[in-house]
């Protein structure tokens, strides 16, 4: 079957506007609820701040609380996709270690932003809660992935979660190092998991 080049390229600028987009909107959800609080912010200020109208902004974020976390409905599951998508010959450890650094990555790509949000998450506890069930999701998301991976039943065998739950805590915990001590992300990541190996 040929493929209209035509429409891939139409696809992928709409990808990338819609990833434009939503960073747009993140960006200014930080930036507003860190000047003015979270109760002060409205949904509405935060679309205008992007230069959306307030319904686009429900279009990739269902609370201004999601989006000042960056966090989208389906993070979830695309970040288990990625771990479907590692190379076969991957060991589990691997495969979790590698689709979960990847994610890391991506939350602290802008370091600024990512002080900033870390700020607002510490200082408000309902933001607290809403991370802590944000990453919650995706262990678990990534857990179910891992046991398809291992052919087992994430129901039945408890691998998959405690491999996926001991690899994020070794990653954050690298995180919140990184940032304490203006260290690298990828160095900050090696050592975490360097570390962790070593206790084994």
């Amino acid at each position: 079957m040929s493929v209209d080049v035509r429409d891939s390229g139409e696809v992928g600028l709409r990808e990338r506007k819609k990833v434009q987009t939503r960073r747009a909107l993140h960006r200014s959800a930080v930036e507003l609820v860190a000047e003015r609080g979270l109760a002060q912010s409205t949904v509405e200020d935060i679309a205008e701040a992007a230069g959306v109208s307030t319904r686009t902004f429900f279009n990739y974020f269902p609370t201004k609380e999601s989006a000042v976390l960056g966090i989208h409905p389906e993070e979830a599951d695309d970040v288990a996709g990625r771990l479907r998508d590692r190379p076969a010959e991957e060991t589990p450890t691997e495969a979790v270690r590698g689709c979960l650094r990847e994610y890391a990555e991506r939350l602290a790509a802008d370091k600024g932003l990512w002080r900033l949000r870390r700020s607002i998450v510490l200082r408000d506890p309902s933001m607290f809660a809403a991370l802590a069930s944000a990453t919650t999701a995706v262990e678990r998301a990534v857990a179910v992935a891992l046991a398809e991976r291992m052919g087992v039943d994430a129901a039945e065998d408890i691998r998959p979660m405690l491999l996926t739950s001991v690899t994020w805590a070794a990653i954050k915990v690298g995180l919140s190092h990184s940032r304490e001590h203006n260290l690298e992300v990828s160095e900050a990541l090696d050592d975490a998991l360097t570390l962790l190996d070593e206790t084994h």
